[in-house]
């Protein structure tokens, strides 16, 4: 890696001199997580450069920087005073373009999510997408926050600046969370399970105790150089990856279902059939490591997969595996490269019972507003689907259990062949049933530093 500041994790602490002006120069919520309990994406489409650097000026005070975000942590963790919202902002190419900027260098982005070759990502045709997103957004805005009210807020103060013709997408979403059997709750997906449980780490702090496999990896998967003036000093953005997932519940109980059948499950036991589909039980305890669920607590992270190389215990098509291998294919250090920032949340109402267990089954209206920001829209983002999710024979084409991930592909599935019991040889096929997510639209964006935003605006 050329530049020295990416090659590396960040030391909060003590950070270097090019560390400490990332931290200052970053946008939040990108070397790090801001809560996103409540969140709000809005897509805008102006008819000149004009009005989107009105968008811009509105846009631009709100954003804080990842140093900024951090402090308030620091505050939060010592007297539990509760931070303010976040508000990024990413462009297009198109919006690029449109204020006469210059791109960044993946192709991915230059071209645009719908511009890109659908069938290797399993993506339907952008005809089938919903209509807000067949054509190109310039920009997009993301809030999100823990308080709906400020959230709300934020939301407003920029919208008094954007002309409702321009808006073309409105997006929000919620989290839903679960009472675990020990007492504490966590964030959960509309499939039933804890959301979000392995991200990769980029500050040195915040590191996972423990031996085993780690997600530390360095800041050159997430940050890229910007283009800038000369003697100007070095500022980084990230690409951003927005796409709307939909989720049918109701197929992937089915599945489920069927699952537990041919495995011969009875009674609470029925529920863990899924576990087999999305390498983790229902409260985030890996499955590699346990048959059963552990009942709570938080779930285990440094875990791999070396001890179960041809998936006996963990399906080598289990969601968790493809999309984190772990060890499973080009090891642990290639593999890292390529994982993704993941920020997104769920959206949709749903029905739940008093310990948010979800009591429907929509087929429509819910699903997840997936958020992943990365260094490079190819390497990383096009790459895990084409080559791990929707690829068969990933991690290993001689693997006869190979499909594609059955969770979020979306391509024809074949049958699924998996051990009859938790650890056992032999094996058990059942048959193949329709995708349980869609792509109903999205865009491949770039979220410049905080100085770069306002050279945008000049």
């Amino acid at each position: 890696m050329s530049d020295p500041a990416l090659s590396t994790t960040l030391s909060r602490r003590a950070p270097s001199p090019a560390h400490a002006a990332i931290l200052a120069t970053t946008q939040a919520n990108i070397l790090t997580g801001h809560v996103r309990t409540h969140l709000v994406l809005l897509g805008v489409r102006c008819p000149s450069a004009a009005r989107l650097r009105v968008l811009l000026d509105a846009v631009v005070p709100h954003v804080k920087s990842a140093g900024e975000h951090l402090a308030e942590v620091d505050v939060f963790r010592r007297d539990a005073t509760p931070g303010t919202p976040y508000v990024n902002v990413a462009l297009s190419a198109a919006g690029l373009r449109l204020l006469g900027a210059p791109l960044p260098a993946d192709a991915a982005f230059r071209a645009g999510m719908k511009h890109r070759e659908a069938a290797a990502l399993g993506d339907p045709p952008v005809d089938r997408w919903d209509r807000a997103y067949r054509d190109d957004l310039q920009a997009l805005v993301v809030i999100g926050g823990a308080d709906p009210t400020a959230v709300a807020g934020a939301v407003r103060a920029i919208r008094r600046w954007v002309p409702r013709t321009d808006l073309v997408v409105v997006e929000r979403g919620r989290e839903h969370r679960r009472t675990s059997a020990a007492g504490g709750s966590a964030a959960v997906e509309h499939f039933g399970y804890v959301d979000g449980v392995s991200q990769p780490l980029f500050i040195e702090e915040e590191r996972e105790p423990g031996p085993g496999w780690h997600p530390e990896t360095v800041l050159g998967d997430v940050l890229v150089p910007e283009p800038r003036p000369a003697g100007e000093p070095a500022t980084y953005g990230s690409y951003l990856i927005l796409r709307k997932l939909e989720q049918d519940t109701a197929a992937f109980a089915r599945r489920e279902e069927a699952l537990a059948s041919a495995l011969g499950l009875t009674g609470t036991r029925r529920r863990e059939a899924g576990a087999r589909l999305v390498g983790r039980h229902r409260d985030g305890t890996p499955l590699v490591d346990h048959e059963h669920p552990l009942g709570g607590g938080a779930a285990a992270n440094t875990f791999d997969h070396g001890a179960d190389p041809v998936g006996d215990r963990c399906p080598v098509f289990a969601h968790t595996r493809k999309m984190n291998p772990r060890g499973s294919s080009d090891g642990p250090d290639d593999e890292r490269h390529r994982t993704l920032a993941r920020r997104g949340q769920t959206y949709g109402r749903r029905r739940v019972d008093a310990d948010g267990e979800f009591t429907d089954r929509p087929v429509t209206g819910v699903g997840l507003l997936f958020l992943a920001f990365a260094a490079s829209i190819t390497d990383q983002f096009e790459f895990v689907l084409s080559t791990w999710a929707e690829n068969a024979a990933f991690p290993s084409a001689a693997n006869p259990d190979g499909a594609i991930d059955p969770v979020i592909g979306q391509s024809p599935a074949a049958p699924l062949r998996l051990p009859r019991r938790w650890g056992a040889i032999d094996r058990v096929t059942v048959a193949a049933q329709e995708p349980v997510v869609r792509l109903l639209g999205g865009e491949h964006l770039f979220a410049p530093s905080i100085p770069a935003l306002h050279r945008l605006n000049r």
